[in-house]
């Protein structure tokens, strides 16, 4: 939000958690400018860590902050919208949310939960005259990493089965997984020319790299495959719990 206020925009305080919050901040936007044109629900938190030993109320927190508070900000923007029968409403999932990976379990749990109320949503609102569009981004340089190992929201356990995964849970991800990622100065200025678009698209993806190779491959490869090829990707299998590995090497000796 560093530089906006310089730009002329107004700031307003917004908890998408809060109900309150919520409700005041949506409110005092429609006093000071009389309506709604575009809703961005761009608020969320993610975590990593095997789902056996995910922290619970950590799972709890993600879904609280990505599902429920985008549902809260439509349901709060939605009755101005309609009423003045046009506007747009844009929320932001992720290309995790289009393909599951391993150790983003909860991650992509929500992510895939927005895109269903999103496709839900735009089927209950035809007709009104309002713009509803999924965004499933690919990997931007945020400061999204730095806030899920501040936070805590990475859970592995050190002596657990999957300790040698560590660089695909606490590791840095933007080197492990992320080199090809689009700046967020990049992104912003291809979002806002599709979100002020007369007529945006139902599904946005920024990336063919990530966002739309989720996209397809989710329709065109066979679950069984896609999930082999991430195995390999992220180093699991037998050997993690005192197995063999392809060959017969042996994890213990």
């Amino acid at each position: 939000m560093a530089g906006l206020k310089e730009l002329g925009c107004t700031l307003v305080p917004l908890d998408i958690t809060s109900s309150a919050s919520v409700s005041s901040a949506v409110q005092r936007v429609l006093k000071a400018a009389g309506k709604v044109d575009v809703l961005v629900n761009n608020a969320g938190v993610s975590g990593r860590g095997a789902l056996a030993e995910y922290d619970l109320e950590e799972a709890r927190r993600q879904f609280d902050v990505n599902v429920f508070g985008t549902m809260a900000m439509v349901q709060a923007v939605v009755p101005s919208m309609v009423a003045q029968r046009s506007g747009t409403i844009i929320n932001v999932g992720s290309a995790l949310g289009l393909l599951t990976v391993p150790f983003a379990s909860v991650y992509c749990a929500s992510k895939k939960a927005v895109q269903s109320m999103t496709d839900s949503l735009r089927m209950e609102l035809a007709g009104s005259g309002i713009n509803v569009v999924y965004c499933a981004p690919g990997w931007v340089k945020t400061n999204i990493i730095d806030t899920m190992s501040a936070t805590g929201a990475n859970c592995l356990n050190a002596k657990g089965p999957w300790a040698p995964c560590a660089p695909f849970i606490t590791g840095n991800l933007y080197k492990v997984e992320a080199q090809h990622a689009w700046t967020a100065e990049q992104f912003a200025e291809a979002f806002c020319a599709m979100a002020l678009s007369p007529n945006p698209p139902r599904v946005w993806l920024n990336s063919i790299r990530d966002g739309w190779v989720a996209y397809l491959g989710s329709f065109l490869v066979p679950s069984f495959i896609m999930e082999r090829v991430l195995q390999v990707k992220y180093n699991l299998g037998a050997h993690l719990f005192g197995g063999s590995r392809p060959g017969g090497i042996s994890a213990k000796q």
